[in-house]
């Protein structure tokens, strides 16, 4: 996980004095690896133990291992210039710098965040189910789309909707033997929230994809799949790499059940794929 990138994501929602130490290790990572903590702790006016408590906020022992993980993180980019948001003027060269990093950092956060069990326990509740419903608004329709097109493809009945009236019709009908993939990224959205509190009072289980554990759609879910894109802060990008989050987790989903149903995923696939129109 790029330290760098992690501090940079992140600083708008640090206190002022935790701005002020993310400000000077993003402006001058170079000249941080050489310090103590007591020459920095001098250097931005600041308590020693405050320098510790910042590094500990993220996931870190202290600050060796701060200036550890930022000496790494340097050699992954070819300046700090890669940190910045998406700016105008930017060539196509910095796009691609700026993107592909903040795509690495996000796969390793989704790795980090999403556990095995929870994707098999997913998978197994895809595998029972008869009818499975996915549904997600905005962005998170296309990961729902992206679900169905998969599930389909090797012969499950995925039914997929941006109409919630339709949706919820669907389930009531076809309660027996199915499934909700319900996705929002915040597990607020109005919508997934009711569809889920349908799902639970037909007795259909949820399997939440959301990038926030204590939430709406979360609580209602029997399993949760946590996508994380690194980007907590409303940012240019953050759309992006939240969808690109989810898309990555449905990948690791399908793949999973795809490796345990092998012989019949295969199947589908190749009468899928010599259909001719």
């Amino acid at each position: 996980m790029n330290v760098l990138l992690q501090i940079q994501q992140n600083i708008q929602s640090y206190t002022a004095g935790e701005q002020k130490i993310a400000n000077y290790i993003i402006e001058n990572p170079e000249k941080l690896l050489p310090m103590s903590v007591h020459e920095l702790a001098g250097r931005l006016d600041v308590s020693s133990a405050t320098l510790v408590r910042f590094s500990k906020m993220l996931g870190l022992k202290g600050f060796t291992e701060l200036k550890q993980r930022v000496s790494a993180a340097l050699t992954t980019i070819s300046s700090t210039e890669s940190l910045k948001e998406v700016e105008k003027g930017d060539s196509v060269e910095d796009i691609k710098k700026k993107v592909s990093l903040r795509m690495n950092h996000m796969v390793e956060q989704v790795n980090k965040v999403l556990a095995n069990e929870q994707v098999e326990q997913a998978a197994q509740l895809i595998r029972n189910a008869e009818n499975v419903f996915t549904f997600g608004l905005g962005a998170s329709s296309l990961a729902a789309q992206d679900i169905s097109q998969k599930f389909s493809r090797i012969g499950k009945h995925c039914l997929v909707n941006t109409d919630i009236t339709l949706m919820a019709t669907s389930m009531t009908l076809l309660k027996e033997s199915a499934c909700l993939i319900a996705i929002s990224n915040s597990g607020e959205t109005a919508e997934v929230v009711k569809l889920s509190s349908l799902a639970e009072s037909l007795g259909i289980p949820v399997i939440g994809i959301t990038g926030q554990l204590k939430s709406k759609v979360a609580a209602k879910a029997q399993v949760v799949l946590m996508p994380s894109s690194g980007e907590s802060i409303p940012m240019r990008t953050a759309a992006t790499m939240s969808l690109m989050a989810q898309l990555y987790v449905v990948d690791i989903l399908f793949y999973n059940y795809v490796a345990n149903n092998f012989e019949d995923s295969m199947s589908g696939i190749q009468q899928t794929k010599n259909i001719e129109i």
